[in-house]
């Protein structure tokens, strides 16, 4: 595994100075039903319809809060064929959110991964709230710049050309990109699913063993991620990374031996929020032997609650999912307030 990418080091470097932008303002993280809502409100006269968007406006004009998005918010936008309604979405995205996204998703597990290493070993580490945050525009173009070859291997040219593209409108950013692909069309495959879910419905004899049936499922697919959280601990105690022979496949093992069994402890608190969030949510969609999947959102539904809930003060989401998360406590565990009706968000944003 090659070092961290100058695109990844560089938002490590900007994300403290970002949580030092959102200072003590209310971070509030919508599901895209709400940023087209608000979009739709953009389209009304001043006089009439237009209530929520006018208050979340002046609350963030007043430094009250600010509207965090991620790339998952991106993945939706793109499913916009049609380029006025996805620029007046832009237009509301960058005006509420000043560009302040959560950093990708893999980077934010390894973080975490880390953070919970360090937190079991008493190590010392760096609150990871500085860690989570990067420009919104460097999350849309993340993976052209990941791959960019640079004539010239210097930090200086490089960050100048991460400086550039981050000052780009947000709008301007994901039309350029958009240019370069399909629209996105991703869509859980709900037919395959459904019959796995007939197929192993007697597997898990408890919601307990469902949870660890799906726990497991995630810690191997993101074995390579535990792979890089360890890499670049070493790297951040030792300033180098591991030389070939100094690399023991094992400690993988090990390592993912030890969030299974902290979990089958319940040792885990608020620590590895995604692996948490992520298995407990899919558990119970199949612990729900009534409920079948129909529209193919799950996986973004629930990656959207994965980036919310633990760094982010609200979270605004259709029903099913809040309703899940609030049975759940995940609200509560993650100091993260959840809420799906208009009434109830267009009350919540009155009391900031």
């Amino acid at each position: 595994m090659l070092p961290v990418s100058p695109i990844d080091q560089y938002i490590a470097n900007q994300s403290p100075g970002i949580n030092a932008t959102i200072g003590t303002r209310k971070t509030i993280y919508l599901d895209m039903n709400y940023w087209i809502l608000l979009r739709d409100q953009g389209a009304l006269d001043y006089s009439k319809g237009r209530e929520l968007l006018d208050k979340a406006i002046d609350l963030v004009r007043s430094k009250k809060c600010i509207f965090i998005v991620s790339e998952m918010t991106y993945y939706e936008i793109i499913k916009q064929s049609d380029a006025v309604t996805r620029t007046n979405t832009l237009k509301i995205i960058e005006q509420l959110s000043e560009g302040i996204s959560l950093v990708g998703m893999e980077t934010r597990i390894v973080n975490e991964l880390i953070f919970w290493l360090n937190n079991k070993l008493n190590k010392p580490t760096q609150p990871i709230e500085q860690s989570i945050w990067a420009k919104f525009q460097l999350i849309i173009k993340y993976n052209e710049l990941l791959t960019l070859q640079f004539t010239v291997n210097n930090a200086t040219h490089q960050n100048a050309m991460f400086d550039y593209w981050s000052n780009f409108s947000i709008p301007d950013a994901v039309n350029n990109e958009f240019l370069l692909q399909h629209p996105f069309h991703y869509k859980d495959n709900i037919v395959e699913l459904n019959l796995n879910k007939e197929l192993y419905k007697d597997q898990n004899k408890t919601p307990v063993q469902m949870f660890l049936s799906e726990l497991a499922g995630h810690l191997d697919a993101c074995n390579p991620l535990l792979e890089k959280a360890l890499l670049q601990d070493f790297f951040n105690k030792t300033g180098r990374y591991p030389a070939e022979k100094e690399r023991n496949p094992e400690l993988i093992h090990e390592f993912r031996a030890a969030i299974f069994s902290n979990f089958i402890a319940n040792q885990i608190g608020a620590y590895l929020p995604f692996f948490n969030i992520y298995s407990t949510l899919f558990g119970k969609f199949r612990w729900n032997k009534n409920r079948k999947y129909k529209d193919g959102n799950d996986t973004l539904d629930v990656m959207h609650a994965c980036g919310a809930l633990p760094y982010c003060d609200y979270f605004f989401t259709e029903n099913e999912l809040g309703t899940l998360i609030n049975q759940e406590r995940f609200n509560q565990l993650y100091n993260c307030q959840v809420a799906s009706k208009l009434a109830d968000v267009f009350n919540i944003l009155s009391t900031i």
